[in-house]
């Protein structure tokens, strides 16, 4: 697993710091490997005690978790709920993607007809 840090606003419309203040890393994808995005309400996501949900118990279902996409984001909301945080205090939004190929649906190349 590679936890890569934020360089700057995920959303370009709400830069408000000076051009080249942050910057840009790539990192390879293998066959097979899940990317997961999420916001700072996940590991920040606090319950009634005030206690985060924390990088640690993140990582914990990252590693432990289903490798499926929908499943991990699932088992994600779940560590959420379990944890019991309060969704209304902040954002919590989770993207999964893997790195499967799959061949593109085939097309038919035979013209159209159009009445």
């Amino acid at each position: 697993m590679e936890r890569l840090a934020a360089t700057g606003p995920l959303v370009g419309s709400l830069i408000t710091e000076p051009e080249g203040s942050w910057s840009v890393r790539s990192t390879a994808f293998a066959r097979g490997d899940l990317v997961v995005l999420c916001t700072d309400g996940l590991t920040e996501a606090r319950n009634a005690a005030g206690h985060q949900l924390g990088d640690a118990t993140v990582a914990t279902v990252l590693r432990e978790g289903p490798p499926d996409p929908p499943a991990m984001v699932r088992a994600l909301y779940l560590a959420v709920e379990e944890h019991g945080a309060d969704r209304q205090r902040d954002d919590v939004t989770i993207l999964a993607a893997d790195t499967t190929c799959r061949p593109a649906p085939a097309r038919s190349t035979a013209p159209e007809h159009r009445r």
